[in-house]
């Protein structure tokens, strides 16, 4: 299989930007995940302390 220049770079773009891509939304979905746990949390105790007052 020959690949000219361009291809090839442009193919290796290609596999970093999906590999860096696949990596980060895992990382992502972590951070996601945190973030709606956390916002859960915030938003019933300020309720709580709304309700309370």
């Amino acid at each position: 299989m020959v690949i000219n220049g361009y291809t090839g770079i442009f193919y290796n773009i290609n596999y970093y930007v999906s590999y860096t891509y696949h990596r980060l939304k895992g990382w992502y979905h972590i951070v996601e995940l945190n973030d709606m746990i956390f916002m859960y949390i915030t938003y019933h105790k300020s309720f709580w302390l709304f309700l309370s007052s």
